[in-house]
């Protein structure tokens, strides 16, 4: 082998090396994301401006994959007495309702009336600055926490939140406020609790009806 060939042979050894070296750094939220734009990128109106069972379909199958990654950005976290998790993005087409919720698991306990999402303080920031985000949302996280229409966009719903009062907690990055949903006129009373809280890198945010048990379970979990 002359020099120049094993130049070239050093430099390939080079690149391969350099290349397992970036992959071992990704990190699991770093795969989790570029698969999920992705997957966002695949399913646009643009994209599949019909959808039938083929896009369904194809579309469950890029979400349980996602469901596999975000699993290993949070890890066995399940807060105590609420049910196994479930991935929380509900669909990945960017035209339907329900679509640009927070990246995370949801819980729930009582039946559904009790949510929780848990996620994780980079996802819930780099969630809140996405490109497909409602500008009233565009916050940071502190700010967002207080804004009746991030429990909206976080959790999923096709009925509006209307805050009623906010709930002090006494404790820094928690925040809580008594609400309500309606599709409709103004319901007559607030009816449900949302709350979010960011302990260190992981964030908890979920909502419950009123009744003592279930808000104090909530708090307490959160």
């Amino acid at each position: 082998m002359n020099a120049r060939m094993r130049l070239f042979a050093g430099a390939a050894m080079l690149c391969i090396a350099l290349s397992a070296v970036a992959a071992s750094a990704q990190t699991a939220e770093d795969r989790y994301l570029a698969a999920r734009d992705a997957a966002i990128e695949r399913f646009t109106p643009e994209r599949v401006p019909k959808i039938g069972q083929r896009e369904l379909d194809a579309e469950g199958e890029a979400r349980a994959d996602l469901d596999r990654l975000i699993r290993a950005v949070l890890g066995s976290t399940m807060p105590s007495g609420f049910e196994a998790g479930r991935f929380n993005l509900t669909t990945l087409f960017s035209g339907d309702i329900d679509f640009g919720r927070l990246d995370g698991l949801l819980f729930e306990a009582d039946g559904g009336d009790t949510q929780m999402v848990v996620s994780t303080r980079s996802l819930l920031a780099k969630w809140l600055q996405a490109k497909w985000q409602e500008p009233r949302i565009r916050l940071e996280a502190a700010a967002a926490m207080k804004n009746e229409n991030f429990y909206l966009r976080a959790m999923g719903s096709d009925a509006a939140v209307l805050r009623y009062a906010d709930l002090p907690l006494g404790v820094p990055e928690a925040f809580a406020i008594l609400a309500a949903r309606t599709q409709d006129a103004p319901p007559t009373e607030a009816n449900e609790v949302f709350v979010t809280a960011i302990r260190g890198d992981n964030v908890r945010g979920g909502r419950t009806g009123r009744s003592a048990s279930r808000s104090h379970g909530l708090l307490e979990a959160a």
